[in-house]
Order: structure tokens, then sequence, then C-alpha cells
């Protein structure tokens, strides 16, 4: 897997970096330049008690004492909080104060100015990110994000220091999206010293590497990771520890124990904590997603952080969790419902600085108005949950398997391409339904005088579908193997479900109902005389049958292939055909002519193949060309000359499919094939990838 994460498809949320001329009309926007004067202007004043009665005292002990632990000064709960955001905050106050002594210490203009100055720059940084993850949505974001009253409220006027952990998790998230592992880490690490209650969005953050990497380079990026954010954040709990705050600043501190308000006394000392359950369902949801994407990433976590704001008894400051990832939502989905992210942040201000200037108004009234806001903060969750959350972080597919119908005549290269499949999906995890084991007689029965193997009155087509859907809904089945060997049946055999099932055989794509449960419908239609090769190539040196009787038989089934297997071609989302170069009689391939090969691929004329066709055609040995299908408008067909190696087609599996293991679910990497084969797994890939986004 590459190092660089490609954006996924149709995310504006994943896109690359801002354009310059972007970044500098958001700069240069009268909106901007509107919130950034107020930051400004707001800087020197202003702070609730937070500010001004802790965390500029605890902050000025340290300056005045700089060679002593901070957090063996002041009482714990002055500054419950980590290394990072200390040192944001220490370091221009103590330099400062080498310049103007005094003046910069208190609660003074200079002083409160020295204590915001920090969290301005992060304000601007997390914009910038925002600008970068949305690049053409510059006013949007101003309106939701820069100029929105609660976020300036909250860091501005109250004073409340929330603002450091959201944006180092900002960051967290789109490094990891972008491959790299070790800063995202370490971000995550200033994120957790600056607020320990982002350490419940970690689990994603592994989800999401084990989810997008093959087992052994996920374990390596997990491990990675993992070793540097607990590095990182136990060497800045350090001087915490050592001042025997830690418990404190992580879960012992009152605003830590608001996480549990919500709670069900259950008696005899029981306490059900409804809060923390809910919370923890949505995060064992997230992280079971089959696919997560770095669109589902960012909004996952937000979902996340939001969902706790709705369960708890919310400080002023926790609403900075949320808002962030709600403007970025809101900016850039043009069908989201904007007036509720209005109608939160009146309701906010409503119950954080109206209403306690009423100290004497009933208690139903404050009651109605919560309820209210973080009714209207739900409703803001589900619509993420459902616009995006749907898409990018689906669930579908965790309880069943993947299903692949694969029809052709006798001879068409069905096991072939059932192997490729089988080593695209790992052959552990994937099981092969062989259609000739359900015919309806053994050989020899006088019933095939009446009828071929290739007509659907000679197979059990009933069994075959009930087989297919009780195994598609996770139910094991017995059935008789049918051995080419022999022409006899064996003993009942069990066929568990598996992460991929593959239906191949004459009429695999016979029966409307079985055909509409599969994910992906091939057809392969080779030329009769290619298939005439391999049929005598498959029963004459695999089976041991005379030459004679394989071609007898492959003219005397010819009407029934035209007249039942055939048709089916139609049906099929893809459908292989494998032709001669130079025209070649049954009689030349009998006496053994060889035959040069290409490969027209028949799909629909929206199947999203244009990516990988151009990657295929940049390898030396194949040449890519497109045709028209006559008479079928809804199809569009590409040729394939040349045989790649199996490592040209790993490296444009690696190129073209950057979250791979989300199709193919297996925990190690595909093995690969050269040649035709090669190329087919490279486009089930592209056709399935497509399938699952959209299902």
């Amino acid at each position: 897997m590459s190092e660089a994460e490609a954006p996924v498809r149709g995310s504006e949320t994943a896109a690359g970096p801002v354009p310059a001329q972007g970044l500098r009309a958001l700069v240069l926007s009268p909106l901007f330049l509107l919130g950034l004067a107020a930051r400004l202007a707001c800087l020197p004043f202003f702070g609730s008690t937070y500010l001004t009665d802790l965390f500029v005292p605890f902050v000025d002990k340290a300056v005045l004492n700089p060679g002593q632990n901070p957090w063996s000064l002041s009482p714990p709960h002055f500054f419950p909080y980590g290394s990072v955001l200390f040192g944001l905050l220490f370091i221009p106050r103590y330099l400062a104060h080498l310049v103007f002594g005094a003046a910069a210490l208190g609660t003074g203009p200079l002083g409160l100015a020295l204590m915001k100055a920090p969290l301005l720059a992060l304000d601007l940084g997390l914009l910038a990110l925002l600008s970068r993850l949305a690049p053409h949505r510059p006013r949007k974001l101003l309106a939701f994000y820069w100029l929105n009253p609660v976020l300036f409220f909250i860091t501005y006027l109250h004073g409340q220091l929330d603002l450091a952990a959201i944006a180092f998790l900002f960051g967290a998230l789109w490094l990891l999206s972008q491959g790299r592992t070790g800063a995202s880490a370490l971000a995550m690490a200033a994120a957790t010293l600056s607020k320990f209650q982002v350490v419940l969005v970690v689990p994603l953050l592994l989800a999401f590497l084990w989810n997008r990497h093959f087992a052994r380079e996920a374990l390596r990026r997990i491990g990675v990771w993992t070793a540097v954010w607990l590095g990182g954040t136990a060497l800045g709990f350090l001087p915490v520890l050592l001042g025997g705050r830690l418990l404190y600043v992580t879960t012992g501190s009152p605003e830590a124990f608001r996480l549990f308000a919500a709670h069900l006394d259950l008696g005899q000392g029981r306490v059900l904590y409804l809060g923390a359950g809910v919370v923890m369902l949505v995060l064992v949801r997230l992280c079971l997603s089959t696919r997560i994407s770095p669109s589902g990433l960012l909004y996952g976590a937000g979902v996340l952080l939001g969902v706790l704001l709705s369960v708890t008894d919310a400080a002023p400051g926790w609403f900075f969790w949320v808002f962030p990832f709600l403007a970025l939502y809101f900016a850039t989905q043009d069908l989201s419902l904007p007036f509720l992210h209005w109608v939160l942040a009146g309701l906010y201000l409503t119950f954080y600085v109206a209403l306690p200037a009423f100290p004497g108004l009933p208690q139903t009234i404050t009651s109605l108005v919560f309820t209210a806001m973080q009714t209207c903060l739900c409703a803001c969750l589900v619509t993420v949950w459902i616009q995006v959350l749907q898409r990018e972080m689906p669930l579908r597919g965790r309880g069943r398997p993947l299903m692949i119908g694969l029809a052709g005549d006798s001879g068409s290269g069905k096991n072939t391409l059932s192997k490729a499949f089988e080593d695209l999906f790992n052959p552990l995890q994937t099981l092969v339904v062989e259609g000739d084991d359900y015919h309806r007689w053994e050989r020899g029965h006088g019933k095939w005088q009446d009828y071929t193997h290739l007509h659907p009155r000679a197979n059990d087509l009933d069994d075959l579908a009930s087989h297919t859907l009780a195994l598609q809904a996770g139910r094991a089945v017995f059935q008789s193997q049918y051995d080419h060997a022999t022409g006899r049946f064996t003993a009942p055999r069990e066929m568990r479900p598996a992460r991929t099932v593959v239906v191949q055989g004459l009429h695999a794509l016979y029966l409307r109902g079985m055909r509409e449960r599969l994910d992906l419908k091939v057809f392969l239609h080779p030329d009769e005389s290619v298939r005439l090769a391999w049929k005598i190539k498959r029963d004459v040196e695999g089976r041991g049958y005379p030459v004679e009787k394989v071609v007898d038989n492959f003219v005397r089934r010819r009407e029934d292939g035209q007249r039942h297997i055939l048709p089916q071609a139609e049906q099929a989302d893809w459908v292989i055909e494998v032709k001669p170069r130079v025209p070649v009689s049954e009689a030349e391939v009998v006496k053994g002519a060889p035959l040069e090969l290409v490969v027209d691929h028949i799909l629909w004329n929206d199947a999203p193949i244009e990516p990988l066709a151009k990657a295929i055609g940049e390898i030396p040995e194949c040449k890519v060309s497109w045709r028209s299908v006559e008479g079928q408008m809804s199809r569009i067909a590409f040729r394939i000359e040349g045989a790649p190696s199996a490592e040209r087609v790993r490296e444009v599996a690696q190129k073209v499919f950057p979250s791979l293991r989300h199709v193919t679910r297996g925990r190690s990497e595909p093995v690969w094939h050269g040649g035709f084969d090669g190329l087919n797994q490279l486009i089930a890939i592209a056709l399935l990838e497509s399938d699952l986004e959209v299902r």
C-alpha cells in the first residue's frame, strides 16, 4: 500500500491541498477579516472565572517558579490538563515576562492576550486545515466555522481551552488519512495532553488502520502509531505524574465525572451508566464498519464526540468538540439542513449565556431549553450519520458473504477464473459452489439420451438457488459432489458460508431470483475455437477423454448452449470475450494449432473502469483500446492485448485501489496472477469496489 493514501472518490472532505488562489481568497475575504478583527479585539478582554481564577494563576506560578513542577505548585483543579496545553500557554507568557515583567502576568490586558494568543494561532491552523478538506467552499467555511458565535464565545469570551485538543485531533485524523502514521500519533498525543477525553477517538483511528491495510501492514502501522502515541503521551504526563496529579488530570476530576451524569440507579449499589453505554455502542458500531474512508474517519470522530455531548452534563466549552465537524459538514453537503446549525447555536447561547443572566427563572424553562438544545444536537448528528456515515462507514456486508456468480458454457474457463478469484479473496475465506454438483443424474443414466448437461431440466437449479440463498444468509448446506473421474456423486458434504462465495456453473445466472442476490455477475464467452481448444486441453489432459468424444460432445451440445447458456450474458455485469487474433478453424484447433489471444471486456456503460483501464494501458506489455457494442446502447467494451506479470498486476492494484482490503475483506494481500487472470482480478476489484460503495 502506498504511503500517501488516495482520497475517496466523490468525497470533498478528502480533498488534496488547497489551491493557492483559494487560500488567498479565503484570507482576503471580508468575512475572514471581520472574524480576525473580532478575535484580536477580544484578546485583551473577557474571560470566565475558569480563565481568570484558575488557568491564569496556575500558569503565572509556573512563570515565577520556572525550575519547579507546575502541577505541584497549585491545587489540582486549577489546571486539569496535560503538558502540551500547558506549554502552549506557558512559553509566550514566560518570554513576555522576561521582556515586560509583571505586566505580562495576571488578568490585565496583556496577561489575557497572552493566554488567548496561542489559541488564536491554533484557531487559524484549524481553519487552514478545514480549508484543505473543503477547498472549494471558503465562504461557507467562514460562515459556519470562523464566524460561528458559539466557537467565538467559548474561546475568546468565556476563555475555555478546548480549541487546542480539537485542533490537534483534526490534525491527527487528517495525517492518518494521508498515510503519515507517526505524525498522526504525535498529533494525537498532543490532543490527549490537551484534553484527556479525546482518547475516546483512539479506537476509531486504530480501526481505520486495520480496515485500510492487510493484516501484516495494518499490525505494523497500528504498532507504530500506538507506540508513538503512548510514548509521547507518557512523556508528556510525566511532570503531571511527578506532581501527583495524574489521576485528577485524566479521569478523576469533577469535569471527567460529568461523563457519567446520565445513569440509572438499579439499587443495591448497582448503577447503569446509560450515557457511557450509548457512547460505547456508537463506538463499536463505527469500528465494525466494513469500510472506513478518510471522510468516514473524520465524521465518525465528530459524531462520536457529539454523542458524548448529547448524553452528558456538558460543560460550556465541550461544544467546541463538535461544532468544527458540523461546520465542515454543513459547508460541504449541499443537501444538508443548515438551519439546524444555527438553531443549535442559538439554543446554546440561550442556555449558557442568556439564561444565567436571569437567575430567578423557573427550573422548568432551563430544562426545556436544555432539552431543545440536546435534541437539536442529536438531529444534527442523525443527519450526518444518514447523509455521510452510512456511505463512508457502512456496516453492510459484515453479516453476509460477498456473492459472485460466474456462468459460461462448458470449457469456457470457469474453473480457471474461480481459482483467480479464490486467490484474490483468500482460498481459506472463499467458497466455490460448483454447478456440476447439481446435475440430476450420474453418468450413464438413460435421461442423458434426452438432455444434455446444458439443459436447465438436467440440473437441480432449485437446490442450487436455495443453497445459494442459505449460504448468503449465513447457514451451512449439505450437497453431494460430482466426481468427473467416475461420473458418480459422492456422499453429501457440508458447505459452510465464507466471506466470499463464488457460484460457478453452466446456469449460475439462469434463475432470476438467485441472480438478483449476486453482488457481481460474470459471464465467460470465449470464441468457439478458443473454447474448443480449452475443452480439449481440459477433458483430454485432465479427465482422460478421447479427443473424438470431446469434439462430438462439443458439437452435440452447441444448440443447447445457444439456447440456454448464451442468453445469460444479457444479465451479466461483465462479459469476458476471448478471441484469437487471427481466425482459426475447428479442424486446425483439433490438430493443435497455436492461438494468439486478445480479450474484450463488455461492461455496463456506467462501470467505473476508466481509471483502471488507463493504469493498465501504461503497462509496457499491454495495449488498451475501446469500442462500442453494436445494438447495445447500455454497454461499453474495451480490449486488452498483452499479458503483464503478476508483479505488474500487483503494482497496478496498489496504485488504483488504495483501500483494497475493504473489497477483498481478507487478512492477507491477494495472490496476484499474471496474464489474463491477473487482469481479471483487477477488473473484478474495480467493479466490486463501485458496487460496495453504492449498495
